[in-house]
């Protein structure tokens, strides 16, 4: 009966089939609310646990967790693979999938079964998401008065950030 279909979710129904065609693990689709999570990062910030993850022969592992974030603080290593995330196994998703999973509101929980490297069984980690900040431009002083300015990216706190660093690198002269 074409009458209790929804518009928008045969509409995307559509686009997330021609994308999973494609085999292409860094290729997805978002809706609305998954998109709105997905670029979060272009504020300056994001709401999540603070890791950088990847796709590492096939399977979704943390490259590494930020300092001073929940993921650090709760015992995520470099090269923990997920292997679930609610309960819900990471085996053929996408790396924006397991991104947009992982991420959420500050202080809500989401809990990971990881393989730590060099371990044979795995645990359960549950971390409390917060507030990250990202960090995009970074001013290194070295010796003889010169200044190593480095951009990591692109987001809506960049410009500012970018003249702060400047601005701290001419009076230190």
């Amino acid at each position: 009966n074409g009458e209790k279909l929804d518009p928008q979710e045969v509409s995307d129904g559509a686009i997330r089939g021609m994308l999973d065609a494609l085999g292409d693990p860094y290729s997805a689709f978002y809706n609305a609310e998954q998109y709105k999570i997905a670029t979060q990062d272009l504020k300056g910030f994001f709401e999540g646990i603070g890791a950088e993850v990847g796709i590492r022969n096939g399977l979704v592992t943390i490259l590494a967790p930020m300092p001073d974030t929940p993921s650090e603080r709760a015992g995520i290593r470099p090269g923990d693979v997920i292997l679930e995330i609610e309960g819900e196994s990471t085996q053929g998703i996408s790396l924006l999938e397991a991104v947009y999973k992982i991420r959420g509101e500050k202080g809500t929980t989401v809990e990971l079964l990881v393989l730590h490297l060099n371990s044979s069984t795995p645990a359960t980690i549950i971390i409390t998401r917060g507030v990250i900040p990202l960090t995009s431009v970074r001013l290194l002083m070295q010796v003889g008065g010169i200044g190593h300015l480095r951009l990591s990216g692109f987001t809506g706190t960049t410009e500012n950030d970018l003249k702060e660093a400047l601005d701290r690198f001419e009076r230190s002269q």
